[in-house]
């Protein structure tokens, strides 16, 4: 324990005289920075003493200086002031050309970067108009396309109908011919035509086919009736009656069809073409048109008796010059040539043209 007790007493006596030789030390320096700070203001004080003695004594030999000196200073001192003033107005001149230069560049930078962002919006709207264009053309090109495969279908699908049409039509008119060659080769129908003293008599021609049909249907009453006498044995007067009237009313209706149609086709002014007032070529065109669609539709009519005749109306050429026709003898010439059968009416002046003696000689 006393050991201890030693050993603590040292630390603390350390203690205390390191705390002493610090606290010395720290008055040593304070009392040194005060003596400096003293030094000096005393060496400031002497110093402004002794500038104001020299400008106290600049003063003295100023005022015993000549009035002429004092203005030549003057002069160089009003110089000095206005070389400063003419130096400073050449810096804010020149720090205001730098300002304006400096407002310049940055006003041309931006006008170069507000150009270069229009070139590039420009291009934009360039690339997007001619993707926009080529899309269209693409679009368009693929309509095409679709419209045309369309039309060649529909092509396609005419041309089978029309190949169909025909082969039918080839067919029907081959079985008209068929039976009105069967018709006209039979012996009753060789001994009641009349056959007209000149080429085209169209009421002659009519009257003859009118008594064929008569004769054909009395004929076939005459076959009906032996048929209807075994029928009366079998069945009865009553059904007998009955159908002979449904008979009788079917004859009537197809006979008033027959007149209609026969008068329409007889008072048809589409089957007379005429050539007043027209030149040579016009004409002659016009009346190769006329004669090509007639026979086409004769032709379609399975060749009917009441569609054969077509009118021409050439003219005498009366109001030609001197009087001499020029379209009549180009018809007449095309006509001749051509193996048609035709005939001259109206003075000269109108040629009728008989389809059915000129496309079907042999059933004549």
């Amino acid at each position: 324990m006393e050991e201890w007790k030693l050993v603590l007493c040292a630390v603390l006596l350390g203690v205390t005289l390191l705390v002493v030789t610090l606290l010395c030390i720290c008055t040593k320096r304070k009392s040194e920075q005060q003596r400096l700070e003293q030094r000096n203001l005393e060496q400031g004080r002497s110093e402004q003493e002794r500038l104001e003695q020299q400008r106290f004594e600049q003063r003295r030999p100023l005022q015993q200086v000549l009035p002429q000196q004092q203005a030549l200073w003057e002069q160089q001192r009003l110089n000095q002031e206005y070389q400063i003033c003419s130096e400073q107005q050449n810096l804010k001149q020149q720090r205001q050309q730098q300002q304006l230069q400096r407002l310049e560049q940055q006003r041309l930078e931006q006008q170069r970067l507000e150009q270069q962002r229009l070139q590039k919006q420009r291009l934009e709207q360039q690339r997007l108009e001619h993707q926009r264009l080529q899309k269209q053309r693409l679009e368009q090109q693929r309509l095409d396309q679709q419209k045309l495969e369309q039309l060649r279908l529909e092509q396609e699908r005419l041309q089978q109908q029309r190949l169909k049409q025909q082969q039918i039509l080839e067919q029907q008119s081959f079985q008209q011919q068929r039976k009105e060659q069967e018709r006209f080769e039979h012996p009753r129908f060789q001994q009641r035509r009349l056959i007209p003293d000149t080429i085209l008599n169209e009421n002659k021609e009519r009257q003859a086919f009118d008594e064929y049909e008569f004769w054909e249907e009395n004929e076939v009453d005459e076959y009906e009736s032996e048929d209807e006498k075994e029928k009366e044995n079998v069945s009865g007067e009553i059904e007998l009656k009955a159908e002979r009237r449904e008979r009788s009313r079917y004859r009537s209706r197809q006979r008033n069809r027959r007149s209609r149609s026969r008068s329409r086709h007889r008072n048809d002014p589409t089957k007379t073409l005429d050539l007043h007032n027209l030149s040579v070529s016009d004409a002659t065109k016009q009346f190769l048109e006329f004669l090509e669609a007639m026979e086409h539709e004769y032709y379609c009519s399975n060749y009917r008796r009441f569609n054969r005749f077509i009118h021409i109306i050439t003219g005498r050429g009366l109001h030609s010059e001197n009087n001499i026709p020029r379209i009549k003898p180009a018809v007449e010439k095309y006509l001749r040539e051509n193996g048609y059968q035709y005939e001259w009416k109206n003075s000269g002046g109108m040629v009728t043209i008989d389809l059915f003696k000129t496309l079907c000689p042999e059933i004549q």
